[in-house]
């Protein structure tokens, strides 16, 4: 066996050879293309850029980082020389360079900082080869923070701990029973004999042909995220993937200084249909069905100064002694006799989306870091589902009221003035959408305006006036395709913006790069009934059934509330540095949570995919554009009881008598009007040729509401259209380029 040359400790990990490194990374490249993808999308990054990616591996996140970002200069480090020198020959490129060096060490002086740092399932191996120190974690991020820029973004992909609590694991009695109990004296195999291993009892099985173990969460999270890579079984169970919990993630990287963008457990379509779903199940000890454990987690933070504010949240709920923000009102259908209430804002909205084109590129400029506490209210028996938590500083488009008053005039005029916008050139702007975000009880139309220049300002400060918090965040010019990576993988928190970017590509005729990850879409062939022709529908003559009612229905409370703009210090105190009183909604009884679920099936006959959409009669529409009828997804307000996808599934599942296994996530979840209230909305796909959707659907053709999609007007439809004909690789199609 060839004298090993690695620096200790990570020496006991090492694979002796290159034709070893070669079929090892040849294996890992096909299982980890989906991420590759999926973590470099987290950096939205300037021209000049330089980002390192600690811990590169085989180096293919490196070269992708570099392929897609030809404008920044990537840097892949790792502490084998081996891997230093198969990246540098198998993955050159002009804009990236590869260096040897232990992660958790200072490796960029003063003057060589950088502006982006990747830590994609590394910071596992620091914790693992160090004694399994929670310590050494902690040293590597302060040193890494240290190396960034001010404003630079930190980005950690890796696993995340669970509840401590014992769980019962399920699994065939076949094979994985024996790996199971084999791990179970072998864990942790770079500490002594006697600590090895973990406490794991058998119970009697609740099903036929399954084995039953109570066992902690972690350790079971432990097995079955590891349970199949088994060629590499002894180097895989040194490791330890779980250290910290997602708290203890966020605590850490706010003591260093960093702002929490985005923090969320993670779940790989392809890992969880092949390696989870019919290969166990866990249970709480009462018997409840658990979620799977999530396969990765990712945490986003930025460097700030230490006068900006790290987080937003609600503080205190307050009294209504003053005249209230929102107006509310209550409308009686008169065919059907149900009373719906609507709440608005003074005026309408309008989207304003700057975009220019630069060496074949299309770019926008969008609000970055823009602040938006309801996203942080408080959950008042909401459950978060897929434990997504923000800073309540946003990506976002920019957006201004037409609502006619000197203030809001001034507004706009101080905001195009900040982003370098002439009111000449504001006023040739083209609306070329208009949608409602969630017709059902928010009264409020978005118009979006699309303004084409000849050059964009870059970074620029956002007056703090305009959102009344200590900072407004930045005007940002970033590429459209890196926006919609960063959609798919963990969302733009309000989904406007990624719809006005589906629609500006398409108005402009442009290409769009392949969905981020494995398409976990499968769409089954059936016999499609209820064919109709869009435009028969939107031709359906006006109906205004709709009456105004001073009866309320009792479906939204309202509530005002002051939001602090907090600063967190190195001593874990907090510093509140600016505060602001706003008003929000949330449904009296139901939760915050809204699945929409889009179902669709292949024609048997005629070879094309039909969209199941739904003819509705609501105020909302009547009141902004004179009729009642308006086409939608099927959209369903959760009840509380309703705490997992396993539920939200099992729903879905239900109310269209289809098989959960023809239910899919479409896209990341998102909020559709933060301004007005918390709700989140979690996207579905089913594909079930036996399916029976609700009452009152039609199909309709998805290609022809691809492209008729600005005559629709419900967002949650537009935005699963949009996302649909991208996950199944249909724009082009659909463009007629093929």
């Amino acid at each position: 066996m060839p004298q090993n040359t690695w620096e200790q400790p990570y020496d006991s990990q090492n694979r002796w050879d290159a034709l070893a490194y070669e079929h090892y990374y040849a294996w890992m490249d096909v299982t980890m293309a989906a991420k590759r993808a999926a973590v470099v999308a987290h950096f939205l990054s300037d021209p000049g850029a330089r980002i390192a990616d600690m811990g590169m591996g085989s180096g293919t996140a490196t070269y992708t980082q570099g392929l897609l970002n030809p404008d920044t200069h990537v840097i892949g480090v790792d502490i084998n020389p081996t891997s230093v020198a198969y990246a540098s020959e198998k993955y050159a490129l002009p804009n990236v360079s590869y260096m040897q060096g232990d992660i958790e060490n200072i490796l960029f002086g003063p003057n060589e900082l950088l502006d982006g740092i990747l830590d994609s399932s590394s910071l596992h191996h620091v914790y693992s080869f160090n004694n399994y120190s929670r310590g050494h974690v902690r040293d590597a991020i302060r040193n890494q923070v240290e190396q960034l820029k001010e404003w630079g973004i930190l980005v950690i992909r890796d696993f995340v701990e669970p509840e401590d609590r014992m769980i019962l694991l399920e699994l065939p009695d076949n094979g994985d029973v024996e790996l199971l109990k084999q791990l179970s004296l072998t864990a942790r195999g770079l500490e002594q004999w006697e600590n090895c291993g973990f406490f794991m009892d058998e119970v009697p099985a609740k099903n036929p042909g399954t084995r039953l173990f109570r066992i902690s969460a972690k350790h079971a999270t432990e097995f079955v995220l590891r349970k199949d890579y088994q060629k590499d079984w002894e180097t895989e169970i040194l490791e330890e993937y779980t250290y910290f919990s997602q708290k203890e993630f966020e605590s850490t990287l706010e003591q260093n200084g960093l702002r929490i963008l985005f923090s969320a457990p993670t779940y790989n379509p392809w890992i969880v249909r092949n390696r989870f779903r019919g290969k166990f199940k866990m249970y709480t000890e009462d018997g409840k069905e658990m979620d799977y454990p999530p396969t990765n987690y990712i945490i986003v933070g930025q460097k700030i100064p230490k006068t900006v504010g790290t987080r937003l949240l609600e503080k205190r709920v307050l009294s209504f002694d003053t005249p209230s923000f929102l107006q509310f009102s209550s409308y009686r259908d008169t065919t059907t006799k149900q009373v719906f209430d609507c709440v608005n804002r003074v005026g309408t909205v309008q989207d304003i989306i700057p975009y220019t084109e630069k060496d074949n590129r299309l770019f926008v400029m969008i609000k970055h870091a823009y602040p938006r506490p309801i996203v942080n209210s408080m959950p008042r028996g909401s459950h978060n589902i897929d434990s997504k938590h923000y800073s309540g500083y946003v990506i976002e488009q920019i957006a201004i009221s037409d609502a006619p008053t000197a203030v809001v005039e001034s507004t706009q005029k101080r905001l195009f003035a900040t982003l370098g916008i002439s009111e000449m050139e504001a006023e040739n702007k083209e609306k070329w959408l208009t949608y409602y975000p969630s017709p059902g009880g928010i009264n409020e139309q978005v118009s979006s305006y699309f303004l084409s220049l000849n050059s964009l300002h870059k970074n620029t400060a956002i007056d703090a006036a305009i959102s009344h918090f200590q900072s407004s965040g930045t005007s940002r010019v970033i590429d459209i395709g890196e926006l919609l990576r960063v959609a798919q993988i963990w969302g733009l928190p309000e989904a406007r913006l990624e719809l006005n970017l589906y629609f500006l590509l398409k108005k402009l005729g442009k290409s769009i790069d392949p969905w981020v990850g494995d398409n976990e879409i499968h769409i089954e062939t059936g016999s499609v009934q209820n064919k109709i022709n869009l435009q028969d529908l939107l031709d359906k003559p006006k109906d205004t059934r709709f009456a105004p009612t001073t009866e309320q229905a009792g479906f939204l409370e309202h509530i005002r509330s002051r939001f602090v703009e907090e600063k967190r210090n190195r001593d874990e105190s907090t510093s509140v540095i600016a505060s602001n009183d706003l008003e929000f909604v949330i449904p009296k009884t139901l939760s915050t949570n809204t699945v929409s679920v889009f179902p669709i099936l292949r024609d048997s006959r005629d070879g094309e995919i039909y969209a199941m959409i739904e003819e509705r009669h609501l105020p909302v529409p009547q009141i902004q554009e004179g009729s009642s009828k308006i086409l939608t997804t099927h959209a369903f307000r959760l009840e509380k009881n309703i705490t997992t996808f396993h539920e939200m599934e099992h729903f879905i599942s239900q109310e269209f008598c289809a098989s959960e296994d023809s239910i899919s996530h479409l896209g990341e979840s998102y909020f559709p009007s933060m301004g007005i209230t918390p709700e989140k909305v979690y996207p579905y796909i089913v594909s079930d040729a036996s399916m029976t959707p609700p009452k009152g659907y039609h199909a309709v053709s998805l290609r022809s509401l691809f492209e008729n999609i600005e005559k629709l007007r419900d967002a949650h439809l537009m935005v699963a259209i949009m996302r649909a004909v991208h996950e199944l690789g249909l724009w082009e199609e659909y463009m007629g380029r093929r």
